[in-house]
């Protein structure tokens, strides 16, 4: 009578052990988390790509006139812009921020008209007269929405707020870009992680029943 050998029981590999130190409860989370996080991340690296994209390999000269008319154009995307046309200060409306030792100041203006108001946005504080002979280049962007929930003046116009982020270029486009293409991977890792980690299914082995030798 010959028996046939029960089968090895298999053992556990490093994710198996992984997915048992998560539990259920936090490999679910790291899925969710990471597929969220993908989505989002994702979706605002392509507005970077596209940003960067369009916005040219040079400033392009810009007048008041057809700021007004990219204001309006939809969807907006930023633009690379050198104003050629002077603007006038109104720094009874500014607001400096510093964050990490870093200053920005954002300080309203108006073209000759007072009709379009556009922000200017600044890295460094300096005070009215310095800020007159700094050029006006730099990355056309709509509103940060950030600077009214800190106190910022927007004031109503019939023609759309504006802001000039003077100094930046598309470079610095590009560096949100690989930031966000980071955030994008770290989200793909935390997603595989709690896949490969998922409990497998257990097989079963029947044992084969006795073989008999002779009659």
């Amino acid at each position: 009578m010959v028996m046939s050998q029960p089968p090895k029981r298999p053992q556990s590999n490093i994710w198996e052990v992984i997915g048992l130190l998560l539990g259920p409860a936090r490999r679910l989370q790291l899925m969710v988390i990471g597929s969220i996080g993908l989505v989002v991340m994702s979706w605002i690296l392509l507005g970077d790509l596209r940003n960067y994209w369009m916005a040219g390999s040079q400033p392009s000269d810009m007048t008041m006139a057809v700021l007004q008319q990219t204001a309006v154009t939809k969807p907006f995307a930023q633009r690379w812009v050198r104003l050629v046309e002077p603007v006038s200060l109104d720094c009874s409306h500014a607001l400096r921020w510093t964050e990490g030792g870093n200053v920005t100041e954002v300080v309203l203006a108006f073209d000759d008209s007072k009709q379009q108001p556009i922000w200017l946005e600044y890295r460094g504080g300096y005070n009215c007269e310095e800020l007159k002979s700094i050029p006006l280049e730099g990355m056309l962007v709509e509103p940060d929405q950030f600077w009214t929930k800190h106190g910022m003046f927007a004031p109503s116009s019939r023609y759309p707020l504006m802001e000039l982020k003077a100094g930046r270029s598309p470079a610095d486009l590009l560096k949100d870009a690989e930031s966000m293409g980071a955030a994008c991977v770290l989200f793909i890792v935390m997603l595989l992680l709690g896949y490969v980690t998922r409990p497998k299914k257990k097989e079963v082995s029947l044992l084969s029943p006795l073989a008999k030798i002779g009659p």
